[in-house]
């Protein structure tokens, strides 16, 4: 369905702390493989996660609070959101960058059990180049030469089900040429030292098709990938619209059409306007669409405890934990960065005297169940 929009923009603002802060998530202390983890209070089953991506041309931007409009519809519709940071071609050339964002999404499943995540619904979301990566994530899962399996959680995949691309581009050898006239003749800006060519450490795109090719989401649609939502300035002089064309056009061709392809009169590259109230609820409405089937086989329950009790909290000293439970059970305390400082094994009283003063999540595992709360160290 292809929307053309204009009109005022709502904004909104709300303050979201992470619930756990530059977790590495590629076993390296490069600040470039860390994402936040936004958790939002009072799960009570296992939840889909949305992944934001950010833009900067891949040679800039990063995680931080000034994503958080993009997801925050999301986090309080009850989905987990991680933020992530990924290498950038200033540093490191492709396929790089793509690695990094799949080896995020293995990452998260493989610890689903901690962060209380259903495997099976993911959904990403990013913006500019982080539009490329995200659809690039939608299209190219199992492709084992973008999947930086070196970097771990083998035994994970990089699958998601939704997209949400804002004016990502796509085959970076037909961006010159197809601006509007606003931005002005002879756009030609792609070719030779660009951000394109920086990315796939090159002279000239049109020396290296086969390459270029390769960093196309179109090159790997099949007809199992993602459902798409897609939008894009008509006014864009940084990224034609006629990208986004393309990938709808790719996706149709492959019998999986975008949900909806809104190309927006009147807006340029990253205007507020993407990141309004209105538009946000319609990539929230787009996830809640397709991430609302819960997983039947990622190994957690479909129920958490219902009747636990911990107190004090907050505490100084020594906490205690009143739930049904007997035997066979396990307590875990994970702090903010993702790491596991305390485990315990069948005792439900547990000295915390030791732990540094802040803010901590507990997790209580037992065969089949998991049950997570946060809780202060006075």
């Amino acid at each position: 369905m292809l929307i053309c929009l204009s009109g005022v923009t709502f904004s909104f603002s709300q303050s979201l702390t992470p619930a756990f802060i530059n977790v590495a998530y590629a076993g390296t202390n490069n600040v470039k493989q860390q994402m936040d983890i936004y958790i939002p209070p009072g799960l009570t089953s296992p939840a889909p996660v949305i992944v934001f991506i950010h833009g900067g041309g891949w040679s800039s931007g990063s995680k931080g609070p000034e994503n958080i409009p993009f997801f925050q519809q999301s986090y309080n519709s009850g989905f987990i959101c991680a933020d992530i940071n990924y290498r950038l071609s200033t540093d490191s050339v492709w396929p790089a960058q793509i690695e990094d964002c799949k080896t995020a999404i293995r990452f998260l499943k493989s610890n689903a059990l901690t962060y209380n995540i259903d495997i099976c619904r993911f959904g990403v979301i990013g913006e500019s180049a982080g539009g490329h990566l995200a659809a690039m994530l939608g299209t190219s899962a199992g492709v084992k030469t973008l999947e930086g399996l070196h970097l771990g959680y083998t035994s994970q995949n990089s699958r998601v089900k939704a997209v949400v691309d804002l004016y990502g581009p796509i085959d970076f050898l037909k961006e010159d040429g197809h601006y509007p006239a606003i931005c002005g003749t002879n756009r030609l800006i792609h070719e030779y030292q660009s951000f394109e060519t920086n990315l796939l450490g090159i002279d000239y795109l049109h020396n290296y098709p086969v390459i270029v090719k390769e960093a196309n989401p179109a090159t790997y649609i099949t007809s199992d990938d993602a459902r798409f939502f897609i939008i894009h300035g008509e006014e864009d002089c940084t990224v034609p619209a006629y990208q986004s064309i393309i990938l709808d056009s790719a996706l149709t061709a492959a019998g999986i059409k975008a949900d909806t392809l809104i190309i927006v009169a009147g807006q340029n590259h990253g205007n507020p306007y993407f990141k309004d109230l209105v538009r946000t609820t319609l990539y929230n409405d787009f996830f809640l669409k397709h991430l609302s089937t819960p997983c039947s086989a990622n190994g957690i329950s479909e129920t958490i405890y219902k009747k636990v009790l911990v107190y004090p909290n907050p505490a100084s000293s020594e906490i205690r934990i009143d739930f049904p439970l007997t035997n066979n059970f396990k307590i875990e305390i994970i702090n903010n960065f993702g790491i596991t400082v305390f485990k315990i094994q069948n005792q439900n009283t547990i000295n915390i005297s030791e732990l540094k003063s802040g803010i901590y999540f507990l997790k209580l595992i037992s065969i089949d169940e998991i049950y997570m709360q946060s809780i202060i160290k006075l």
